[in-house]
């Protein structure tokens, strides 16, 4: 059983491997947003029929998934996000558990800090933002 666990759980970071691929390919969540963008600025927020997506400044692009519900995040206004996030720097990825309003459901989420000078601004995103990200790198490609 500690196989298993240790398959799906990173002890060195406190956090679940997720599957990134075919389900057969698990990494450290901490590891595999640092190794795509950690520390990048956002310089576009895309927001589509497949709802709103954070683009960085290296290429790789991190779509917005609630995580309470799983579903794509819509931002009505994706120019105000923009306006709240351009240029702002990703600083802190935390894994956490948020809870129901009935606090009847706990679930898993990725809480997402950015920064710039003294502004700060802090989203809640589900974990499948974090596997479904897009791009030109690929983790531990720092070549790009």
């Amino acid at each position: 059983m500690s196989g298993l666990l240790d398959e799906l759980w990173c002890a060195e970071h406190n956090c679940p491997r997720i599957s990134i691929s075919t389900g057969e390919n698990y990494v450290c969540l901490f590891d595999h947003v640092n190794g795509r963008v950690g520390t990048c600025r956002v310089t576009d927020v895309v927001n589509d029929n497949d709802g709103a997506t954070l683009v960085f400044e290296n290429g790789v692009e991190l779509p917005l998934f609630c995580p309470c519900c799983e579903k794509e995040i819509d931002a009505t206004s994706g120019e105000e996000l923009l306006k709240e996030l351009n240029g702002m720097r990703l600083e802190t990825w935390v894994f956490a558990h948020g809870e129901s309003q009935d606090k009847k459901k706990r679930y898993p989420l990725l809480l997402l800090g950015f920064r710039n000078g003294r502004k700060k601004k802090e989203i809640e995103v589900s974990l499948t933002s974090a596997r479904r990200m897009t791009g030109k790198r690929l983790m531990g490609d720092g070549e790009n």
